[in-house]
């Protein structure tokens, strides 16, 4: 499994790792499975059986009223 720290995480999109934290905490209640691993070669990751379903990218635009 890939993982990657709350710290990097926070850097990367430029928030606190608190933020970080609620985030996942958010992710994990929308039903996608947030593994977190603690201590110094810790981090944050999906489970790599987990496949997201496509159509939650796809784009749905509504027609003007």
């Amino acid at each position: 499994m890939k993982k990657i720290s709350a710290t990097k995480l926070a850097e990367m999109f430029e928030v606190t790792p608190r933020t970080i934290y609620r985030d996942i905490e958010t992710i994990n209640s929308a039903g996608i499975p947030i593994v977190t691993y603690p201590r110094v070669n810790g981090g944050i990751g999906i489970m790599e059986e987990y496949k997201i379903e496509k159509r939650l990218f796809t784009l749905q635009i509504s027609p003007p009223y």
